[in-house]
């Protein structure tokens, strides 16, 4: 099969952006083609994941030349003749859900760049990243083309804050419920997703995997090294990064050399407002930022940990990838139990829930640092947890779904399939 991928290509780190890049690699090594659309200009190159690369990434240089703009005003002429209700008003919530008209052209010329890339190269599968306008963009590229027009459902678009407008929440919702199918990697979004209105009979969980090769690099911890505790991922205030920097300050008396190290991009500035919680609680020698850290950083930093904090407020997915690696290397996981990353844990053995709240969490600092006291951990048996959960599991489940929706001639012939298949021992279990 030719398949199209609408995601992030690396670098930066994300969660995404790996997931996307992880499974192009292992669904070429399975025999098929694949393109991913990063829908950008081309970035700078981290030559670590440029080694990896067996996919074909097609950047979208946003400018008109002649040949852009014949294929953009013929794309234009046969998607308006188009008679098809459903893909109209699709468009129609594509293009209003941008706030300026620049956004708007820029949207509708995403829109021809897909459809070309798909028209050339005979794609059977389209594939969009989140439920929004990359979703979207699958949605009625695919409709156009009669091609199967999959949305893969990470915890962003579909979690709604005070900055989600009206036509972002209506342009998710439509997605979710006109989506050829929806594939997840968290049952958290997967309830989410139902809650917006998705239809459970076109819900996939293929399930989440790691690359556990990256990272072999765990040596035993001796009482002469720091007592490190890690975060990985974007930093973003549901993260329960204020809590754990407060729980820190007040267990640094109980555990020797206690350090903190976080790393990953900073969008929003968060890092402003923790620096300066850390300098009022006065643990400005233990916590260290590393920033956005490239794959190479990105091993380093994983060795150097003794548990990942993984702290996760309300209902929001995310941290699941940064889980799955810590546990590669036999480092537990400590979670709140929300945002999905207790999925992907053994209670007891490959980490702890200690549910919310800054005393539940001391609790659990407390009781991960014990475990390494007593010798508890069982750093082989976390290890293979996690090698447990491989790409090449997910790949196969995603193979088995685009296989399905190939058999099927349209949207309601999927919808019959039923629940969500067990598909090979990668997968999780859905609804």
């Amino acid at each position: 099969m030719n398949i199209v991928q609408l995601c992030s290509a690396p670098p930066p780190y994300g969660g995404v952006t790996i997931y996307g890049h992880e499974t192009s690699k292992e669904l070429v090594r399975l025999g098929h083609r694949v393109f991913m659309l990063p829908l950008t200009k081309a970035k700078k190159i981290d030559p670590d994941y440029q080694r990896e690369i067996n996919y074909e990434i097609v950047y979208c240089d946003k400018f008109f030349n002649f040949a852009t703009l014949v294929d953009f005003i013929l794309f234009s002429f046969r998607l308006l003749r188009r008679k098809d209700a459903i893909l109209h008003k699709s468009l129609y919530r594509l293009l209003i859900s941008r706030r300026s008209l620049k956004s708007v052209l820029g949207n509708f010329y995403l829109l021809s760049f897909v459809y070309w890339i798909c028209v050339r190269n005979k794609i059977d599968i389209l594939m969009g990243h989140h439920a929004s306008a990359r979703g979207m963009i699958a949605l009625i590229v695919g409709k156009m083309l009669n091609i199967p027009a999959f949305v893969f459902v990470h915890g962003g678009a579909i979690f709604f804050d005070e900055n989600t407008t009206s036509r972002e929440k209506a342009l998710t919702k439509w997605v979710l419920s006109k989506a050829y199918g929806l594939l997840f990697c968290s049952n958290n979004s997967i309830s989410r997703a139902l809650e917006l209105g998705a239809d459970r009979h076109k819900i996939y969980h293929v399930g989440l995997g790691v690359d556990a090769s990256k990272y072999r690099c765990k040596e035993k911890r001796t009482k002469s090294n720091y007592y490190t505790i890690g975060f990985l991922g974007n930093l973003f205030p549901y993260r329960g990064l204020e809590e754990l920097i407060i729980s820190s300050f007040k267990i640094v008396q109980k555990i020797p050399n206690l350090r903190i190290i976080l790393a990953g991009p900073d969008p929003l500035r968060y890092w402003n407002r923790l620096r300066a919680l850390i300098d009022k609680v006065n643990l400005g020698n233990f916590v260290e930022y590393w920033g956005e850290v490239t794959q190479d950083k990105h091993k380093k930093f994983l060795c150097q940990l003794d548990v990942m904090a993984l702290l996760i407020k309300g209902k929001k997915t995310g941290s699941l990838p940064s889980c799955l690696e810590a546990q590669s290397v036999g480092v537990p996981v400590l979670t709140t139990g929300s945002g999905g990353v207790d999925e992907y844990i053994l209670p007891g053995k490959t980490g702890f829930i200690c549910g919310q709240g800054v005393n539940k969490i001391c609790n659990g600092l407390l009781k991960i640092y014990e475990y390494y006291q007593k010798d508890l951990w069982d750093h082989n048996l976390i290890k293979e947890w996690a090698l447990d959960h491989s790409w090449r599991k997910v790949a196969l489940n995603m193979e088995k779904v685009f296989k399905n929706s190939k058999d099927c001639s349209n949207i309601n012939v999927l919808a019959k399939i039923g629940k969500p298949p067990r598909l090979g021992n990668g997968f999780h279990k859905g609804i």
